[in-house]
């Protein structure tokens, strides 16, 4: 009522409060049927409508003449007449809100000798719960309330408090380490992103660490060049690849572009007790050690820090990578706000390459040394001693930051709009043959007088068609990795949540190519909530979206690079319960998608008109599209007739008005299609709602 009243009357609201209570005293209470002052009164209250119907009907007021006895008797009377009533609608009410308020309500029942979590008080703050435990129940009082003893004390809780308690399924006893194992600082994990069942079994006992040797063992000739290319093209190639044969090696390089600082909140230093190494690997690691004290990236450290090391058991051969766990100094890293490459607007700008180059650095971290009083930060504990890294680790939360800092200065003073980068990823793409090796050499060039390296293994030149960043790219077209999607297509359902977030992730990665993506996958991702069991519940719902996404990538969708020449064509449509775009343009072989778009209405969305429906789908299609529509003139494609009106409207829906009023920067057309060729567009909005 007050914020109406503001609302109403902003200058003036609180010269009006008499009124609003005057007013306030007839309205009855929900519950009880009745007004407050009729309930203590026993009377009738006289509001604003009854004099209102008195000044309208010029009624009189009936002044009975009664005794004192006759008042008392006949007050008392009413009040209890009243009351009675009163209860009664209380009880209807309280039956009707227990009713809604149990609606998603289930029966649970827990068995005495449960083990059970209890969520209680923390020590810290009385105010702040957490699960503690386990307990164990005691006995049943009735169907909501158990007795379990917590400490010295025997206590009664509600069943909501209860959470049952499960244990961890030991699949074997792990075996004892010796003691010359314990000694030793480092935990293994196997690499998630390439998983294999038979990964430990094929380790072998001698397996060995990705560290770079020593000795070059790769040089300008084993680069990859394309067949596709002429005699003389390839020749251009060999030649470049031999004037710059220093940058084309698999020994790590150190440069002076760029110093890793690593600036902390708290000078506290961060102390991680080593973790125990698997006899294994000792000798392996103690090996690797040397050599990377021979390739002068670690150096004999006394500090106070420490950071356990990571194996991680890599999913072909015997080969592992040598880690360090930093967890828990980032949290006390400062932020580095080095912006990181845009993928998607990288991939924008390739439509009309004709050829396309790559290079990955040779251990691209391990180039950028770090600062000397920030060494100690990073040190780790060996058989050997205490380490610490003289550059760049992986792991380091700003180690990202610095790296795409460095690039940018090897890459930015050449100037060229062919020559792109996502971290170590270098890529050379252009219209001509002339401007490719032009790029080339200026790139090798640059990496030389930068004292950087790129794997010559890793380098490919003068492609048509080629994988980068897990993408297909070539002919202004871009399409999924065929291995990635095998590898999608041979997935099993997930028995459990992590192997459902690694599903998740897989496909997720080519969501671009899945009209309404996050509708499909929602059965999915609501799996993975935090109230959710560990082990997946796997219901008739799961699998269709399982199947469907398995089903979408083994299409072979293809979506067009985008090509800033051409007129771009937006379709938008809304439905019940959701909103699609559709982004196209017309290279010569008819509308093709450049990119697709979904989302959710809201619940009060929803209630929306279809014209406003209509216009939050054009305006949601807009702006999500903004960064290939802002600045020149596109057409809007839909099915719904009143949107041509929408830019020359008059203002009387505020709603339909402010809309208009954020779609006046852009510049375009509106067309309207029958539905049946607005596909697309139409497809999106529904799959969502189903």
């Amino acid at each position: 009522m007050l914020k109406k009243m503001t609302f109403e009357q902003p200058t003036k609201w609180d010269q009006y409060l008499p009124a609003l209570l005057f007013a306030y005293r007839e309205v009855p209470q929900d519950s009880l049927g009745f007004s407050p002052f009729e309930l203590l009164y026993g009377r009738t209250v006289r509001g604003p409508m009854q004099v209102l119907r008195q000044l309208w009907t010029e009624e009189e007021s009936n002044d009975e003449i009664r005794t004192t006895a006759e008042h008392v008797i006949d007050l008392r009377n009413r009040i209890e007449e009243t009351c009675k009533i009163a209860r009664d609608h209380l009880a209807k009410s309280a039956i009707r809100q227990a009713h809604f308020y149990d609606k998603k309500t289930k029966k649970r029942e827990l068995i005495v000798g449960t083990r059970v979590l209890l969520l209680l008080p923390t020590k810290h703050n009385k105010l702040e719960l957490a699960w503690k435990g386990p307990y164990v129940i005691e006995e049943q009082i009735n169907s909501f309330d158990y007795k379990i003893k917590v400490g010295r004390q025997t206590r009664v809780y509600h069943i909501n408090l209860l959470r049952e308690y499960h244990e961890r399924e030991m699949i074997a006893e792990p075996e004892k380490l010796p003691e010359e194992v314990v000694e030793q600082s480092a935990i293994v994990v196997e690499d998630l992103e390439e998983q294999d069942d038979e990964i430990f079994a094929n380790m072998g006992p001698d397996p060995s660490i990705l560290i770079p040797s020593t000795k070059r063992t790769e040089n300008e000739k084993d680069v990859h060049v394309a067949d596709t290319l002429t005699a003389r093209q390839q020749r251009e190639v060999r030649d470049a690849c031999t004037e710059f044969s220093a940058s084309l090696t698999d020994v790590p390089k150190a440069t002076t572009l760029e110093i890793c600082n690593i600036k902390m909140t708290d000078d506290r230093p961060v102390y991680v007790k080593p973790r125990p190494i698997p006899h294994a690997l000792v000798d392996v690691v103690e090996r690797e050690v040397k050599e990377m004290l021979d390739l002068k990236v670690i150096e004999p450290a006394t500090s106070p820090y420490n950071a356990p090391i990571v194996i991680v058991k890599k999913a072909q051969g015997k080969a592992v990578r040598f880690c360090n766990d930093f967890r828990e100094a980032n949290k006390v890293i400062e932020n580095d706000a080095e912006p990181i490459t845009d993928v998607e607007h990288l991939f924008s700008e390739l439509a009309d390459a004709r050829y396309f180059s790559k290079l990955d650095l040779t251990k691209g971290y391990w180039a950028i040394p770090i600062k000397e009083e920030d060494r100690d930060k990073t040190a780790f504990t060996t058989s050997l001693g205490q380490m610490r890294w003289i550059n760049m680790p992986f792991g380091l939360k700003t180690a990202g930051s610095v790296f795409n800092r460095m690039m940018r200065k090897l890459l930015g003073p050449l100037n060229r709009k062919d020559v792109y980068h996502f971290m170590d990823d270098i890529l050379i793409a252009t219209a001509t043959w002339e401007q490719h090796i032009e790029a080339i050499k200026a790139v090798l060039k640059a990496l030389k007088d930068a004292n950087l390296a790129a794997k010559p293994s890793k380098c490919y030149f003068g492609y048509e068609q080629l994988q980068y960043l897990g993408h297909e790219i070539g002919r202004g077209k871009r399409w999924p990795v065929d291995d990635k999607v095998d590898k999608i297509q041979k997935a099993q359902p997930p028995t459990t949540k992590k192997e459902l977030r690694a599903f998740l992730g897989l496909t997720g990665f080519y969501r671009i190519y899945v009209p309404a993506y996050s509708s499909i996958a929602t059965p999915l991702t609501d799996k993975t909530k935090k109230q959710e069991p560990e082990k997946v519940k796997w219901t008739p719902a799961c699998q269709v979206a399982f199947d469907t996404l398995k089903t979408k990538l083994a299409e072979q969708p293809i979506i067009q690079m985008p090509d800033h020449t051409l007129p771009y064509i937006l379709r938008t449509d809304a439905s019940d319960k959701g909103m699609g775009a559709v982004l196209l343009q017309d290279k010569g072989e008819g509308l093709q998608p450049i990119a697709y778009a979904s989302k959710k209405l809201s619940e009060t969305e929803q209630k929306y008109a279809t014209v406003e429906k209509e216009c939050l789908a054009t305006v949601w299609g807009i702006q999500k599209f903004e960064r290939y529509l802002y600045g020149r003139h596109f057409i809007l494609e839909t099915d719904h007739q009143p949107l041509q009106y929408l830019q020359r409207m008059k203002p009387t829906n505020a709603r339909l008005m402010r809309w208009a009023l954020q779609l006046q920067p852009y510049v375009f057309t509106v067309k309207i299609i029958p539905g049946k060729d607005n596909i697309g567009a139409d497809y999106l909005s529904r799959a969502t709602m189903n």
